[in-house]
This record gives structure tokens, sequence and C-alpha cells, in this order.
């Protein structure tokens, strides 16, 4: 019982701080005097090495990956790091990439599943046919992930060239649904899957299912929408490009 409270009084603490991130120190004061210093590095130690855990040791400290709200969720600002500093090259998508945090901007008001957590802008070379395109990313933490989600980044992905879902965690997801019928239904709707271990290490995240690009390129006013929706404007654009 007292490691639950435990993790519950560390969670607690890391939900409070923007991006969730604290040093081994900063956790220890704020948590003192109702825990010990040894206490806290016992239990997050043991959380780090749980896949079922939100917590974990990353450089300069402890972090907490099971929070989707507030205005500096520290799950998204890893996964755009990621994506951008590794998995967009490791992938090969391009020559160079843009990512922004949509989850929050987007156009209120309109239902749900109206628009993704995440969008890349990609630059590919210049001779190329499209030279630039855009990835919609649905982003879920651990236990979030099952087969609505795939549907959920295919919807509000429309206007996109590429969908994806990126879930924290571990293989099978926790899920009613089996995991083969996830992974037909991504393979079906062409919504690439990949597994992310650690949000904060990029050289381990897993692509289960490729995304393959829409089948119909999104019209000019279909693109506008889709930017619209996300709350992007030309800023994140570059001069003398069409989207």
């Amino acid at each position: 019982m007292a490691s639950v409270s435990f993790e519950n009084r560390i969670v607690g603490v890391l939900k409070a701080i923007p991006f969730n991130k604290a040093s081994h120190a900063q956790l220890v004061e704020a948590l003192a005097p109702r825990m010990t210093e040894h206490q806290v590095i016992t239990t997050v130690n043991r959380l780090d090495l749980d896949p079922g855990s939100s917590v974990s040791k990353v450089h300069g400290g402890v972090q907490y990956f099971g929070i989707e709200t507030g205005t500096k969720p520290g799950l998204y600002k890893e996964i755009k790091r990621g994506i951008e500093r590794r998995w967009a090259k490791d992938t090969k998508l391009g020559t160079s990439f843009s990512a922004v945090h949509t989850s929050h901007q987007g156009k209120r008001g309109a239902g749900s599943w109206t628009h993704p957590d995440l969008v890349l802008r990609v630059q590919r070379r210049s001779d190329a046919k499209h030279p630039v395109e855009f990835h919609a990313f649905e982003i879920e933490q651990v236990r979030g992930f099952d087969i609505m989600s795939v549907y959920q980044a295919f919807e509000q992905g429309r206007g996109a060239d590429y969908r994806w879902v990126f879930f924290t965690g571990s293989l099978p997801p926790d899920s009613d649904v089996p995991w083969q019928r996830i992974k037909t239904a991504a393979h079906e709707i062409g919504v690439g899957l990949v597994l992310v271990p650690k949000p904060t290490a990029p050289a381990g995240w897993k692509t289960i299912e490729k995304a393959r690009i829409a089948t119909t390129r999104p019209t000019e006013l279909q693109r506008a929408d889709f930017l619209r929706s996300c709350g992007i404007d030309d800023g994140f654009m570059e001069p003398g490009l069409v989207p």
C-alpha cells in the first residue's frame, strides 16, 4: 500500500510542474517530510523499470508522461523533439522538418476529433512533385491507446498527407480489442503505428505500421481547412512554398 501511495505523491508533484519534469533534488525537496530521499529514489527506480508506468528517469531528473492537459505537457514536448531530431530522419521523410503542438491551439466548438496533437511539416527535395507534405499525429499515453485511436487519427488527419498514432508503454497495448485487430485496422486505412517505450529516447521507438499517403492528395481547400482547424497560421509555412 505504501508503494502505491509513494507513486501517487511523486506523480502529484510532477503533474504540477511545467513539462512535468523535476530534478531528483527538487523532487526530494517537494516530497519532504512525507517521503525520505531513499523512498523517493527507490520508488522512481521501480517506476522507471515498469513498462506500465508513466514515470521515467530522464536526463536531468524524473519526468511524468501520463498527462495530456495543461499548457506545457511534457509528453508532447518530448515526442515533438524526438520526431524533429531523429525519427523523421530515420524514417527518411525529407530534407527538413518543423513540428508544432496543436492539441490545445486548434479550433474549438466543432465537436471531437477535429485536430491532431502534433503536426509535422516536411520539406522534400525541390524537384519533388509535392515539395511540402504534412503529417498528423495522435499521441497516446500509457493505457490510452486502443482501436479508437486509429480511427481518431484518420479522421482528424483529413487534409494531411499522412496520419500516425504514437503510443507509449509496451506491446501488446493494454486494450479490450485484440492487438491483431488494431494492426489490421491501421493497415487497411493507412494509419501508421509507432511504439514509444520512452518519449525521451527516440532511438528505441519502433514503427509497427508505416503510414501510407492519403489515397487522394488534399485539395487546396482541404489543406487550408486542416491548417485552420489545427490553429496553424502562415508562419508555419516557408515563403514561396505551396502546401
